[in-house]
């Protein structure tokens, strides 16, 4: 026993020991021949030993779609019938290139010398305001909605509004504490308080700007019936043009909703972390930007973070 005990603490010390590196060093990723993970000619250590059985190189399920939120079949998929394994060449094969788009940002930029985060109270005011006032004209333009009322003003009727979701106090939004605040044109912007309890599901948001149909009994409570969270698209107002007009337009990037066929887009995004758990060699990152140089998509989009903050080698 007293042998077995003494053994076990010598294979305990080599294991902590750190042994004069060989010519050429042991690590699970000798078989990758990858530079990516050398570092001024030698091999990058990490200090504690990984617990994943697979190296992510070696990983054997590359472009397999593990979940899809259409029926349809999609053109680009990680096997092809009568194969098991697929390389990634094959994969960038089967995905057509598809033409370049250009970016147009619609929205306002900061003002030269403008302080960030030093806004003034009536720049936000005003800022907020002109969200609720275009969205009322974007449903009024639409042609399923009249225009907005007052939603502070008691009706026996259903009524539309038009405002922005707010909360009644500092916690949290939940079902008894959401008010809703018009513009300064219809309710001088104050607000009332909206009751949801008519509605089967719905999704809102603080400083979320809502089309509401419901009606205010009291003057003190609107109760919806209907909430839209999503401005209609406009009513086609092209049917009694001639083609050669509507073609012009539909060349001018206003497409009529009579097209047969909208341009697709091709688009790639990904989420963070690019890191693996062992190691901090960004490796998916570099398989993903490989990946997106050969399928050449019109948008390739990455979401943060790009480390995890409880990284083991970081933390």
């Amino acid at each position: 026993d007293v042998d077995m005990i003494l053994n076990d603490e010598q294979e305990d010390t080599k294991i902590g020991i750190l042994d004069t590196p060989t010519d050429r060093p042991s690590s699970q990723y000798d078989d990758l021949g990858d530079s990516r993970f050398r570092a001024n000619g030698s091999v990058l250590s990490t200090s504690k030993q990984s617990s994943i059985g697979t190296p992510f190189g070696q990983r054997t399920n590359k472009f397999v779609i593990q979940f899809k939120t259409r029926s349809e079949p999609i053109e680009e998929t990680g096997k092809i019938e009568g194969e098991d394994e697929i390389s990634e060449d094959q994969v960038i094969r089967t995905a057509q290139p598809k033409k370049r788009c250009s970016l147009l940002i619609r929205g306002s930029k900061p003002e030269p010398a403008c302080r960030y985060m030093y806004d003034r109270t009536e720049d936000k005011f005003n800022f907020l305001e002109t969200c609720i006032v275009k969205h009322a004209s974007a449903f009024v333009d639409c042609g399923q909605y009249e225009g907005p009322v007052d939603p502070t003003v008691a009706s026996q009727k259903s009524i539309f509004a038009v405002g922005m979701i707010c909360c009644d106090g500092e916690g949290r939004l939940n079902e008894k504490s959401v008010l809703l605040q018009s513009s300064v044109e219809h309710s001088g912007g104050q607000r009332v308080r909206l009751e949801l309890e008519k509605l089967s599901q719905y999704t809102i948001f603080p400083g979320q700007v809502i089309g509401i149909v419901g009606d205010n009994p009291s003057g003190h409570c609107l109760v919806a019936s209907k909430v839209e969270d999503l401005i209609p698209f406009p009513a086609s107002s092209d049917c009694d043009l001639h083609p050669v007009k509507r073609q012009a337009l539909d060349e001018d990037g206003l497409p009529s909703l009579q097209s047969p066929a909208l341009s697709e887009l091709s688009v790639i995004i990904a989420a963070g972390p690019f890191t693996t758990t062992d190691n901090l060699f960004f490796e998916p990152l570099s398989e993903l930007l490989a990946y997106a140089s050969r399928k050449q998509p019109q948008l390739l989009i990455l979401l943060g973070p790009f480390v995890d903050s409880e990284h083991p080698e970081i933390r």
